[in-house]
């Protein structure tokens, strides 16, 4: 992690710290599959964002949610060092980590919220600020395209590589005192 301090706050400064040592003197176990999560693949970040990818390629196999769904229905056991990839959000500027992975031939989960695809283009800014992340970092999310959600033009296109998934239908949050109806549409 490259410190800055527009982006990282003390408590991401202290857990950064706490896994490297834990990484320097714990070698893990052998077998095991680590999920991680992305949600903005912003512009100004694509670059660390290779790197990053780079990373992870020369020390885990990152596997695809095919290989995921064999493991979940326990039809081959884990075994190396394996990692899966997600999105959460369908945020447009996904297409960009999209484009990498297509490159580099590896698939991801990409967890989409309906709602947000559906809302009009004029108010997706509105609707990512509500529902989505209500403390925005200027110095993280700056471009359109940080705000804005994937077409159904994009998530058809990325269905031929990777998974779609569902992140709820209005990202809102479950556990609010929800109705009946309103938590069988989430």
């Amino acid at each position: 992690m490259k410190l800055n301090l527009k982006i990282h706050s003390k408590a991401h400064i202290l857990k950064a710290m706490i896994g490297n040592t834990l990484a320097a003197f714990a070698k893990g176990p052998p077998d095991q599959l680590i999920v991680l999560n992305y949600h903005g693949t912003q512009k100004k970040y694509l670059d660390n964002f290779k790197e990053q990818i780079a990373y992870l390629q020369k020390r885990y196999d990152i596997i695809s949610p095919a290989q995921f769904r064999d493991f979940v229905a326990l039809k081959q056991p884990v075994t190396g060092k394996k990692l899966l990839l997600t999105f959460d959000d369908g945020i447009k500027n996904n297409i960009r980590a999209i484009e990498v992975l297509d490159q580099l031939g590896l698939s991801a989960y990409f967890f989409i919220v309906p709602g947000f695809i559906d809302t009009n283009p004029p108010q997706q800014q509105e609707f990512f600020i509500k529902n989505i992340r209500p403390i925005i970092n200027d110095a993280i999310d700056s471009e359109e395209e940080d705000f804005m959600a994937m077409s159904w033009n994009d998530v058809k296109s990325m269905l031929a590589k990777h998974t779609i998934g569902c992140h709820t239908y209005h990202h809102t949050r479950v556990k609010d005192d929800l109705k009946k109806e309103q938590l069988q549409q989430e």
